[in-house]
């Protein structure tokens, strides 16, 4: 059976960036009632904004908020955006031993533009060399290996090099010494496709990984060439790797060599859907790594998902004593098929 309790640190290898968020919908709004004489808005809420972000950013600071010890790798630029990021990740808890802060690079912003129906248009610059591609092998140092107990990284991260490169043979490393491996597939196919190249550091990472999280529809089936999401999920199922198919509101499918089951999640007003897969991934490795049962760890993924949608920000991973309570107390979201 699969053992993937450890008392070691979990490093969330991958990306990292500021969110600047633009209420622009509201703001034309407020302009348009000026216009009309109608008094101007006193408050902060046509304000820009700026969170904390990037997909394993986000795990890293929710699994650290869950009381595991954590450190963040990755690379930024040297520059006050990193900073801002620093301290924010300092006050969750996480550690940031190996994240790399370079000269010379600029840490990749993620512009949201707000309209007024709440829907966001994301602009991300700079929009090739990012620092957080600038990853190198010397950046993570095989001592590194013997800190850690589990390393989590994303699909996101294995699209340019060095970082690519840099993340996949990391992995391998961490594989051949007997650390844990999760990987969020996170391939984003609707917007830049599966080119070979891509593909074939998807499928080295993948083998490497003992807990793969993905979507069934979306990336497990196109990855598979399978017509099911639980046909594709099954294809990935090994004696050391366990399979995670997610499906949104309705929760997921889990898939290891001695068990199966359907998990629903929980009911809840959402308010904010970005970074609810990243709280998902924390909830379901913090509760792994402290030995917890299979079906304990899809429902603190669960929960701390349906948690950080209720909230506006790509951080909102509850603390432990938070999100049992809440897990105690939400009702089972229960959906038609």
């Amino acid at each position: 059976m699969l053992q993937l309790k450890t008392d070691k640190y979990i490093m969330a290898l991958g990306d990292v960036n500021p969110d600047m968020v633009l209420p622009y919908g509201e703001s034309k709004a407020a302009l348009e009632a000026v216009a009309r004489g109608e008094k101007a808005p006193t408050d902060r809420s046509l304000r820009a904004k700026m969170y904390s972000g990037g997909s394993i950013g986000n795990t890293a600071s929710g699994l650290a908020r869950l009381g595991m010890k954590t450190f963040f790798a990755g690379s930024a630029g040297k520059d006050a955006f990193s900073d801002f990021l620093t301290k924010e990740f300092e006050e969750d808890g996480v550690d940031c031993k190996y994240f790399a802060r370079k000269e010379g690079l600029f840490t990749c912003l993620v512009t949201a533009v707000v309209g007024a129906d709440k829907e966001r248009i994301l602009y991300c610059w700079p929009t090739s060399n990012a620092a957080h591609h600038q990853l190198l092998p010397e950046d993570l140092p095989d001592s590194a290996i013997d800190e850690i107990g589990w390393v989590h990284t994303s699909g996101i991260m294995l699209r340019e090099n060095p970082a690519a490169e840099t993340i996949v043979s990391f992995l391998e490393k961490c594989r051949k010494k007997g650390v844990t491996v999760s990987f969020d597939l996170n391939l984003r196919l609707e917007a830049v496709g599966l080119s070979d190249e891509f593909a074939s550091r998807i499928r080295r990472a993948v083998d490497c990984a003992n807990v793969l999280f993905g979507s069934g529809v979306e990336e497990l089936m196109p990855l598979s060439g399978l017509d099911t999401p639980e046909a594709a999920a099954k294809s990935f199922v090994r004696d050391d790797r366990i399979v995670v198919s997610r499906s949104g509101k309705y929760g997921l499918s889990l898939y290891s060599a001695e068990e199966e089951f359907y998990c629903p999640t929980f009911d809840a007003e959402v308010v904010d859907t970005i970074g609810a897969g990243d709280a998902f991934n924390a909830g379901f490795i913090a509760a792994a790594a402290l030995g917890k049962s299979l079906w304990d760890c899809a429902t603190w993924g669960n929960g701390a998902a349906t948690y950080a949608l209720q909230y506006v920000g790509a951080r909102q991973c509850p603390k432990r004593d938070v999100l049992e309570k809440y897990i105690k107390e939400m009702p089972i979201l229960h959906v038609k098929d």
